[in-house]
């Protein structure tokens, strides 16, 4: 499957917010050992709030989004290169560079973006004079001569955020659940409850805070 340039931000994206997710599992995972108690003690846990303030894995996850937004406008820059600049983009693109080759890289990426712009400023104009007739003809073959190139340079970038988001994801979910796990023991709970899930209940505790307290505060 390709993503298109437009798409490549939603689709990460679409998954970065799966914070509001976080918690997905937990009602299912509480331990029964307390059922036997005279009272049931029911407890709430609000997954949104617990995803959003989760500090540690949304500083994760905000570092991944920007590196792709980086990485979406390379690849965007990379359509509006020349042969001869696109050879030089694919030999730059790489995980180490010097200083210079950084500089030369960056020179090209903007080089791309400026097109970009200048693309759109010359579609939403009435006549074009011949020079701009040129460049505007000149970027359209640019295109679409580094249609499959860049097609594939987003397809392996999507690819390897996604390995990694999905690393990350399953580390703090396991992590989280661990802790929800403790902090239901500790209040001697019955049974937890999505909070977004209840429409109505006899009083009930709600752990979020608690939860993400000890969860903020671990190394």
């Amino acid at each position: 499957m390709k993503f298109k340039s437009k798409s490549f931000k939603h689709k990460f994206q679409a998954g970065v917010l799966a914070a509001a997710l976080l918690v997905g599992s937990f009602s299912a995972n509480v331990p029964t050992v307390y059922a036997a108690d005279a009272v049931v003690k029911i407890g709430v846990l609000d997954e949104v709030k617990l995803g959003e303030g989760y500090t540690k894995y949304r500083s994760e996850m905000d570092d991944l989004d920007r590196r792709a937004k980086v990485v979406q406008a390379q690849v965007s820059a990379r359509r509006f290169l020349s042969a001869t600049e696109g050879t030089r983009f694919d030999a730059l693109n790489k995980p180490a560079r010097t200083p210079a080759e950084e500089t030369e890289f960056g020179a090209l990426i903007k080089t791309g973006n400026e097109r970009i712009t200048s693309y759109g400023t010359l579609s939403g104009q009435a006549t074009l004079s011949d020079a701009e007739k040129t460049s505007f003809k000149n970027m359209q073959d640019y295109q679409k001569a580094n249609v499959k190139i860049a097609d594939d340079l987003e397809d392996v970038a999507f690819r390897e955020l996604r390995t990694i988001q999905d690393s990350t994801d399953k580390k703090y979910i396991d992590n989280a659940n661990a802790m929800v796990q403790k902090v239901a023991a500790d209040q001697k709970l019955t049974v937890l409850l999505r909070k977004d899930a209840i429409v109505w209940s006899t009083p009930t505790v709600d752990i979020t805070d608690e939860v993400l307290k000890r969860l903020n505060l671990q190394q």
